[in-house]
């Protein structure tokens, strides 16, 4: 966690903005500050500073949301990402539920108002151009409103919350439903995909799942949040089992659950799974979850990069594993090394309260050469 929160502090200093930079390139250096991925990097840095009151990470994380604020757009939509360089003054749907994740993390630490009004202003925009059945047909990534979305009803339902707005709240609840609606008897949401029948990528489906979890700690609707924790349950026991059988998770998967190659693994997808199994062993005391997800971390960090005395590099995480896998090829990202953090952070809690289970405690693993 130490050495990953190290290469997120560089990454945001060497911006000079307060944003932190997209990922870094083995093939072209640095990319400039990313929007989306520093909006939910502010949650991991309060979550950090809540358990070690170090006052820097703090600071920091008002520095990264009041960026965000300085470049939002005026319709209060997020500006998308721009491999470019530069900010692009289009704002996409998903990108902006992720700056709420973070505006209202921090909303509900600092009590800081601004934080709220921009969150409202962004939610708005959210509702503004949502479709009736709950979807976004519009300021959508490839013009596919996958499943993943769930992160931006998550999003929408933390701001309901703090507003008391019950639009925003059923304009979240449509959207579930949606999700809801797709999943096949397997647990597999065939709309999961970052494109139409594309690569099913650990880290869309995690993304899926994350949005149910958070989504369901949200709602007041008693049945509707068990609902949402039956569907993410269905979607983890196959994706249980993969792992309990190949001791690996490997970077995609098909709707029958069998991966579609087994040459690499996308380490930001395992990392976000590991979150997703402790926030299942929280809900259902299912040891099985806890040992998996503990293992499951191993893996990610033994494909971190430590002690090469680049401070590019050291602390990173790849996109993929081994680095010329499909998920963001040759690249180092930030956000895999945020969902480690993320991942460490709940197992630190899990551990400590679990009568079974020694922190070191984890199932054997297989290595992809």
């Amino acid at each position: 966690m130490d050495a990953s929160l190290a290469w997120l502090i560089h990454a945001q200093d060497l911006t000079r903005t307060g944003g932190v930079a997209g990922f870094y390139s083995l093939l072209n250096g640095w990319h400039d500050a990313y929007p989306e991925t520093t909006g939910y990097i502010i949650q991991t840095f309060i979550d950090h500073y809540k358990e070690c009151r170090d006052e820097s990470f703090l600071t920091r994380a008002l520095a990264m949301a009041d960026w965000e604020i300085a470049i939002q757009l005026p319709n209060g939509g997020v500006r998308a990402f721009c491999l470019k360089r530069g900010l692009s003054n289009r704002p996409l749907v998903f990108d902006t539920g992720q700056v709420l994740l973070g505006w209202t993390s921090l909303y509900r630490y600092t009590k800081e108002p601004k934080y709220l009004a921009a969150s409202l202003r962004a939610a708005h925009w959210l509702l503004e151009n949502q479709e009736t059945n709950g979807t976004w047909t519009n300021y959508i990534y490839r013009q596919h409103c996958g499943a993943y979305h769930s992160r931006v009803a998550w999003a929408m339902l933390q701001v309901a919350n703090d507003s008391e707005r019950d639009d925003l709240r059923d304009g979240a609840v449509a959207f579930l439903q949606q999700v809801l609606s797709q999943q096949g008897t397997s647990g597999f949401f065939p709309n999961t995909g970052f494109k139409p029948r594309s690569h099913y990528f650990t880290h869309a489906i995690a993304y899926t799942l994350e949005g149910l979890i958070g989504a369901s700690q949200e709602l007041s609707n008693a049945q509707l949040s068990k609902r949402l924790m039956g569907s993410v349950l269905l979607t983890c026991e196959p994706l249980l089992a993969q792992y309990t059988r190949t001791k690996t998770l490997y970077g995609e998967y098909q709707p029958d659950f069998r991966p579609t190659t087994t040459h690499y693994q996308c380490a930001t997808g395992t990392a976000q799974l590991a979150w997703c199994f402790l926030k299942v062993f929280e809900y259902s005391h299912d040891q099985r979850y806890l040992h998996t997800a503990l293992a499951m971390i191993d893996d990610v960090k033994s494909m971190q990069v430590l002690r090469t005395g680049n401070s590019s590099l050291d602390g990173s995480i790849p996109g993929s594993y081994p680095l010329w896998g499909r998920y963001q090829r040759w690249r180092l990202v930030t956000w895999a090394a945020k969902f480690l953090c993320d991942a460490l952070l709940v197992k630190n809690a899990a551990t400590s309260t679990s009568p079974h289970t020694k922190p070191n405690e984890t199932l054997p693993r297989k290595k992809i050469e």
